[in-house]
């Protein structure tokens, strides 16, 4: 008699994920998830093989170091360098442990000093390496910031600082990675024009391929990052400007800013 197996869709993978796929030909439903402590014990990270280190320099893992490393950056921003790639070298969960969030991240790189993440306090990811390179055991998310620059019935005039926005300390360390803007009225005729400003670092963001809203559009989908100057810490000061106008000027201004750990 013939078998027909049903799939169920538990996920969408892309290029820069990791995942873990279990079979159980018990039949556990898939709605009883793995824990994270089943994955460690089965990379081998668990408590037995902790190393806690209040650091006074940087830090190189070795192959041999214990796959679990809480890491302590004692005042000061330190570096975590990964060994080498080898695909026989087990994972390695590193943790920010410091006292002090906004000065003490812990920027985990590679030996040819590639930078993978950077955990602020209390953040912790894990490595892992496929023999070819290491991998971020999934990246996080964005974290969108929403902010209103203009009443909706206010019209959009050249100028700078129509909303100020002051970095958190949740966000210290990220890398704006996208911008998106909207108005409440379409404008006609031309383009309106909006930069993302830091202020305390005196840069414009998005350089000079800023949010551009085309006539009769009431939306931007994404702006073109500066990548040299998409870092922001915390107490920094974000900027929205107006660069240009259409000609009839469009009404209402809200920005949308995705902020994540590089």
């Amino acid at each position: 008699m013939p078998q027909f197996n049903t799939y169920t869709s538990i996920g969408t993978v892309i290029s820069t994920d990791i995942t873990v796929t279990l079979h159980d030909p018990s039949g556990v439903p898939l709605t009883q998830q793995a824990s994270f402590g089943k994955i460690f014990n089965d990379m081998n990270l668990h408590s037995a093989n902790v190393a806690r280190s209040t650091l006074s320099a940087n830090a190189t893992l070795v192959t041999t170091s214990d796959p679990i490393q809480w890491f302590n950056p004692n005042g000061t921003a330190r570096n975590i360098v990964l060994p080498g790639t080898e695909s026989t070298n087990h994972g390695f969960l590193i943790k920010n442990i410091g006292s002090n969030a906004a000065e003490t991240a812990l920027t985990v790189q590679t030996a040819a000093a590639v930078t993978l993440a950077t955990l602020r306090q209390n953040e912790a990811e894990i490595f892992i390496s496929d023999g070819t390179e290491y991998k971020r055991f999934g990246k996080n998310k964005p974290i969108p910031v929403q902010i209103r620059a203009l009443a909706p019935s206010t019209n959009w005039t050249v100028g700078s600082a129509f909303a100020l926005f002051y970095v958190p300390a949740e966000l210290h360390g990220m890398n704006l990675i996208y911008g998106k803007s909207w108005c409440d009225t379409a404008g006609t005729t031309g383009t309106g024009t909006v930069q993302v400003r830091n202020v305390t670092d005196g840069t414009a963001m998005m350089g000079t391929l800023e949010m551009r809203i085309a006539s009769g559009s009431t939306y931007y989908g994404a702006g073109t990052i500066d990548a040299g100057v998409d870092d922001v810490i915390e107490n920094d000061v974000i900027s929205i400007d107006i660069l240009g106008l259409h000609t009839t000027a469009a009404k209402g201004l809200t920005v949308e800013l995705g902020f994540r750990l590089p």
